[in-house]
């Protein structure tokens, strides 16, 4: 389940907890009075399961409903929609499948068929997509109509080299295409053009239609977005829109909007507003006149003191004070979209200014998790060793990419040694989540596997893939944690072997070890045994007892600069953060058995390369950006920060 308020632009997004009922009365008054109800029911996953949408006219009020079945993955099984405003009506059901990666496969659509002369009710079949995967990636959507479910048309999918999403076609049955769109990409996943084109029968060619062009900054933020329309006469690409972005700390401040048509140029701005709490607060709107901008419209955005929007409603300028006033036709205040488990909006309210949300009634939903995992956060873990020495792993996530269907986050594991005794093992791991399930790619089997469903209920399970083997995990109990004054909502888990039992916390992980690590190095030397410190930035969300996760902190970032601060019994590097110069310390350096050395960032991209000269070796970094990098010598590695 998924519900959001998506500001005018599309930019600005809020997502409320949890909403049982919403009100909206109109501002049309004795002209055209009318009021609107949206009711929500969860099941005790914190699934959608009812939603109720009402609105009341005069001698005519219009129902819409939905109902809704998940199975124990959360995955949406049944959906039943309903219809009915004075003598219109409408009644499906759809019912969905899926694979074991949890991939959509199917979706059949029934119709209620009535007969007003017999008095007959009865499903038939209306239609069916079917969906083909490859690897985790879809590769076709056939879609067939009718009670005979006869194939009407098809979408064929292509991918580069990266694995990045190319190019969609879809054709009729008999095979003949109708469109096309095709994308590219940076090497950073963005995508950088969107082209259509439709297929002409006449030419059996295709020929283009739209073309966009997306141009990102150094921080991968949208700069410009440029639309462009095919003319057919000169047989080139004609500008149409251009949208510039702009950003102060990251967040998005103004938006520009420039226009040819008919060889007018029309100009827009909207500027953006946000309180303490980084709600948006208003949006302004102000078009070119007389080679000034003026004002024209804004959208207001009122909040409680749980940052929730609790009012919303639009003014006009009337050149000389704001009053209450609608926008141009076909443009709207803000839209109400709610979402079904398979991503298609059920529900949508657009607002302009003579119909304001007037309140919501918020009702606490116990089963909803306040506190979902955020997987751009640090984790440091303790490791007990086979001769009982005391060591740590330190998770972190730098970045997301494309690998399989997904775009998961990068999770850098590192079996790093704080008491400086041994070497550094890094590996990267790639999950994501969705709808509370959090899913780990499987280098073995190239798919996702399930890590952890953290919406499970007890007694449901949930099977891990590590390797080619597998573990099937047990909801014991479910129960709630509270910490620092946050509540979360923790899983008692326990498998046959018990490698991966205990507890997790829903807003932070598994308690012994993130990943299943004694099925991952069932024959290893060490045992990752029990959370010590978790941050989301620099900010400290858990602790363990007395540890002292400030300090661990600086050591695993080099904030102390004083001589070195991160070593092995080989190698000690300083400064550290540096700056144009790191040096090397090796012992013995004469007789290492190879000399090479090399610098990687968290990817494991290879940088640097050389070899180790002298006891004290000085290698200029000054190439490399500011972030963090290792350092391999002798297959013992050291983590250090460029400032």
């Amino acid at each position: 389940m998924a519900f959001a308020i998506l500001g005018f632009s599309q930019e600005y997004i809020q997502q409320p907890t949890a909403i049982n009922t919403w009100d909206y009365v109109s501002e049309y008054g004795e002209e055209f009075p009318y009021n609107k109800n949206i009711t929500l029911e969860y099941d005790g996953r914190g699934n959608l399961s009812y939603y109720h949408h009402v609105i009341n006219y005069p001698g005519s009020p219009y129902h819409q409903t939905y109902s809704f079945t998940h199975d124990a993955l959360n995955r949406l099984t049944f959906k039943q929609s309903s219809f009915q405003g004075g003598s219109w009506w409408e009644n499906y059901r759809y019912y969905y499948a899926y694979d074991e990666s949890s991939n959509l496969t199917e979706c059949l659509v029934m119709r209620l068929d009535r007969d007003d002369m017999y008095f007959t009710e009865e499903y038939v079949i209306d239609s069916k997509d079917i969906y083909q995967y490859e690897k985790g990636k879809i590769i076709r959507w056939d879609h067939l109509a009718d009670s005979s479910l006869t194939l009407q048309n098809y979408y064929l999918y292509d991918y580069s080299e990266n694995g990045d999403w190319s190019s969609e076609t879809k054709y009729r049955a008999n095979g003949q295409p109708i469109t096309k769109t095709e994308h590219t990409y940076s090497d950073h996943q963005e995508v950088l053009t969107d082209t259509k084109s439709n297929w002409s029968t006449e030419t059996e060619d295709w020929i283009y239609s739209s073309h966009i062009v997306y141009t990102y900054s150094d921080t991968h933020q949208l700069l410009t977005r440029t639309a462009f329309s095919w003319s057919a006469e000169t047989e080139t690409w004609v500008i149409s829109t251009l949208t510039e972005y702009e950003y102060i700390e990251g967040v998005l401040m103004e938006k520009r909007i420039t226009n040819w048509s008919n060889e007018e140029v029309n100009q827009q701005k909207q500027l953006y507003n946000y309180d303490d709490n980084g709600n948006c607060t208003q949006i302004l709107f102000q078009a070119m006149v007389d080679s000034v901008f003026a004002d024209q419209n804004r959208a207001v955005y009122v909040y409680d003191e749980n940052n929730l929007c609790t009012n919303a409603y639009a003014q006009r300028w009337n050149d000389t004070a704001w009053v209450l006033g609608g926008f141009p036709s076909g443009t709207y205040l803000f839209f109400d979209y709610i979402y079904d488990n398979v991503n298609e909006v059920i529900g949508s309210i657009a607002y302009r200014t003579r119909a304001e949300v007037t309140g919501y009634v918020t009702t606490p939903n116990p089963h909803y998790i306040q506190t979902p995992l955020d997987l751009e956060g640090e984790w440091y873990y303790e490791i007990e060793n086979e001769d009982g020495s005391i060591t740590y792993q330190h998770l972190e996530c730098t970045g997301d990419t494309a690998v399989g269907s997904q775009r998961p986050k990068i999770i850098v594991r590192s079996n790093t040694q704080y008491d400086k005794d041994g070497h550094a093992e890094v590996t990267h791991e790639y999950v994501y989540k969705n709808n509370n399930i959090v899913y780990w790619w499987n280098r073995d089997l190239q798919e996702y596997t399930i890590l952890y469903n953290l919406a499970a209920q007890t007694g449901d399970e949930w099977e891990i893939k590590v390797g080619y083997e597998s573990i099937v995990m047990h909801v014991d109990t479910v129960e709630y944690y509270e910490h620092n004054g946050l509540n979360y909502r923790m899983l008692r888990v326990s498998d046959e072997n018990d490698l991966f039992s205990g507890d997790i916390l829903c807003g932070i992980g598994h308690m012994n070890s993130f990943f299943p690590e004694r099925l991952m190095h069932r024959d290893g030397d060490y045992t990752v045994d029990g959370l010590r410190c978790y941050w989301v930035g620099d900010v400290l969300l858990y602790h363990n007892g007395d540890e002292d996760c400030d300090a661990v902190y600086s050591e695993i970032h080099g904030v102390d600069e004083n001589g070195p601060s991160t070593g092995t019994e080989t190698i000690v590097v300083y400064p550290n953060p540096a700056n144009n110069l790191l040096f090397v310390e090796t012992q013995n350096f004469a007789s290492l058995p190879d000399p090479t050395y090399r610098i990687t960032d968290l990817l494991g991209q290879n940088l640097l390369q050389g070899h180790i000269t002298a006891e004290n070796q000085q290698i200029d970094i000054s190439s490399l950006p500011s972030g963090m990098y290792f350092i391999c010598v002798c297959g013992q590695t050291v983590k250090f920060v460029v400032k």
